[in-house]
Order: structure tokens, then sequence, then C-alpha cells
């Protein structure tokens, strides 16, 4: 999916949007989001493993939906990526967005 697109689903269905980053190997260890999130990975990949899925690996254009309250990590690959965040300032301050996230 492209990014404009994306961006338009998530206006219309009531999500804010935000852009995140993660340097290259970086994980995000297990946690929860108090909101329904959805992702598009814009460049780079990510891993994810989360509660009562099978782990995956997004690469850029793939998108994922995560409900409030999923028990979830997430690991950037070699060359960076993003995962879903409450914020732009959660991400590492300097580095290229590499993710559209939504919140609801």
């Amino acid at each position: 999916m492209d990014r404009a697109t994306f961006e338009a689903e998530l206006t219309r269905d009531g999500y804010t949007v935000v852009s995140v980053a993660m340097k290259p190997d970086a994980i995000n260890p297990e946690h929860v989001q108090p909101f329904d999130a959805r992702l598009l990975v814009t460049d780079g990949a990510m891993t994810i493993v989360r509660e009562g899925a099978p782990t995956r690996t997004y690469s850029a254009g793939e998108t994922l939906e995560m409900p409030v309250g999923t028990k979830h990590s997430e690991r950037a690959g070699a060359a960076g990526a993003g995962g879903p965040g409450p914020s732009p300032a959660d991400s590492d301050a300097g580095a290229d967005p590499a993710v559209e996230s939504g919140m609801l």
C-alpha cells in the first residue's frame, strides 16, 4: 500500500497519523498499547512478535493492525524500520520516519 492511500484510510476511520522510526536492529520489548493501531512499513523491515499470532516480518509497503491491549514486541531490521508509537517524539532523534502509524 502507498503512504497517501494509507493516510487517507486512517483519517477516514478516525485515526491520528504519526510517523515513527527505529534504528537498525533496535528492539522494543514486550508491551501493550492503550489504543488500536494500524501500521504501514514505508522503509526497511520490522518483525512483530504478538500474543496469539505467529511471528512475522513486515517489509516496505506492508500493513498490520494491532488491537488495543495486545501484548507484542518489535524488532527493526538491519536497515532500520519503526513501530507503532504514541507520538513522533518517541522515535529516535534524527531518524527518518520508516513507519506511518495510526492510533484510535
